[in-house]
């Protein structure tokens, strides 16, 4: 799993923030991954560009098989590459979905990826099927803020078509990973999870919205968190934190151990 805070407020722009944690899942019962072990120090959140302006993605998921031969990282960049030029955010989105769909569909069928494993640390589906979420954000029509959200799920190891939300502007603030971690964080209580910090109201100031989006991922990475959410077993490592804004794009507030 991946912890991923896509937050936006009006006076604030957008603040992003993802965990560092990566690792390997078998794909076949007979498979060993101990070769693999978890890595912390992962980078999840990247920039791009759009008719000149700078948008943030982060990608969740599958991501790498385990020799690298599926790179879903690198194909983002190009093709995102490609895109920039796009006529409307719309398009820029959807051309990245068909890519991103097409790809799956063809390491699927060469056998660089063999299944779509299952999420257990999912409870219910459809998410146990989801195989990546991409993650979008930026100001894509001048002064007007959007977030985009990609989402490849598969139905008895066939992909379906993409799933695709846009909000211009943004009408939800994401805390994703951990679903009731987000609960509890959002209800700002009384919960040791709150101790992490709490969910900023709408005139919140920027330090704020930081200490929710970095908040709510440090509570994901509590030891107590997993038996609350078992999804936050593969949450963890280092935090990266971004922020865009209409008056300086895409800059670090907390950037991450890797430069890539």
């Amino acid at each position: 799993m991946t912890a991923i805070s896509w937050l936006y407020r009006r006076n604030c722009g957008f603040v992003l923030a993802a965990d560092g944690k990566a690792y390997a899942r078998a794909e076949t019962p007979d498979e060993h991954i101990q070769e693999f072990p978890d890595t912390n120090d992962n980078r999840k959140i990247f920039k791009a560009k759009f008719k000149g302006r700078d948008v943030a993605y982060a990608l969740t998921g599958t991501v790498f098989n385990a020799d690298r031969t599926f790179d879903l990282l690198a194909k983002t960049f190009s093709v995102l590459d490609e895109l920039s030029a796009c006529r409307s955010f719309h398009e820029y989105i959807e051309g990245y979905a068909e890519a991103a769909k097409e790809y799956f569909d063809t390491a699927k069928r060469d056998g660089r990826i063999r299944t779509y494993a299952e999420n257990e640390n999912v409870p219910e589906r459809p998410d146990r099927n989801i195989v990546a979420r991409v993650f979008f954000a930026g100001y894509f029509r001048k002064a007007k803020p959007s977030f985009a959200i990609v989402t490849l799920s598969h139905e008895n190891q066939i992909l379906d078509d993409p799933l695709l939300v846009f909000e211009s502007p943004p009408q939800n603030n994401y805390l994703v990973g951990a679903g009731e971690i987000a609960r509890l964080f959002s209800e700002n209580g009384d919960h040791w999870v709150n101790s992490y910090g709490t969910y900023a109201d709408p005139s919140c100031s920027l330090d704020e919205l930081i200490s929710t989006g970095k908040g709510f991922i440090k509570a994901c990475c509590d030891s107590r968190a997993v038996a609350i959410d078992p999804s936050c077993r593969g949450i963890g490592g280092d935090i990266h934190v971004a922020r865009i804004s209409i008056e300086s794009g895409f800059e670090w507030i907390d950037p991450p151990q890797k430069s890539s």
